[in-house]
């Protein structure tokens, strides 16, 4: 049997034993501190894209979808656990952490709803549309395109946006603001960034996005797969 049909198998338990190895022995930290902090994390979102574009959308694996769909909520669940909310303090108990706190203070509980909502939700969201999407008949290379899109988008900080405009936080004209809280940012440009300079990554990240929805990925991947004998 050809490899290509266990494509899919491949990439997801890539990225189910990269996120193990982050709830089990990556760095507890949510600032990212190092390459060696950012990239298992983001390798393991990555991987599971691919999981899903190869995924066989064929009724006859149905009983697969149900593996797939495990898969496609647990990176993020365990992504979220090495993120460090857990593990640095040990007293505190899940639904401290990840469950937003009705009765608190409004700061808290926006605080608290942002966590479960960028951590967790988010991703599952992202792949569970792009999973979605491939088992009603959707192609490799479209799956793809919308899984990698939707990732793009969530480092792009356009959810952030979203979430300081629906909830009235931080936002003061003209954006001057230090934004101490985006850590992947702030790794690459070497500080923290203002808010007004999100807007400038925001922008970048779309036309990579655009880039990436005209590139012909399928017939990259063809030529790829001729090469490599699969």
């Amino acid at each position: 049997m050809s490899i290509r049909n266990w494509l899919w198998l491949i990439f997801g338990i890539l990225a189910v034993a990269i996120g193990g190895y982050m709830l089990f022995f990556g760095a507890r930290t949510r600032e990212v501190v190092s390459l060696g902090v950012f990239i298992p994390k983001l390798l393991a979102l990555i991987l599971m894209a691919f999981a899903i574009a190869f995924f066989p959308n064929k009724w006859k694996y149905r009983y697969l979808f149900g593996i797939l769909l495990i898969f496609a909520f647990f990176i993020p669940y365990e992504n979220a656990l090495s993120w460090a909310w857990f593990g640095n303090v040990p007293d505190e108990a899940f639904n401290d952490v990840f469950i937003p706190q009705f009765g608190q203070t409004r700061e808290i509980f926006t605080t608290e709803l942002w966590t479960a909502f960028y951590v967790m939700l988010l991703p599952s969201i992202i792949f569970g549309v792009a999973l979605a999407f491939r088992i009603g008949g959707g192609s490799t290379e479209h799956t793809l395109k919308m899984v990698l899109s939707g990732l793009l988008i969530y480092f792009s900080c356009f959810n952030i946006f979203v979430f300081q405009t629906i909830f009235h936080l931080r936002w003061d004209w003209p954006y001057s603001k230090v934004a101490s809280w985006v850590y992947h940012v702030s790794y690459f440009i070497g500080r923290d960034p203002y808010m007004y300079e999100l807007v400038y990554w925001f922008i970048g990240f779309m036309v990579i996005v655009v880039l990436l929805n005209v590139a012909p990925l399928g017939k990259w991947g063809e030529k790829i797969g001729e090469k490599l004998g699969i």
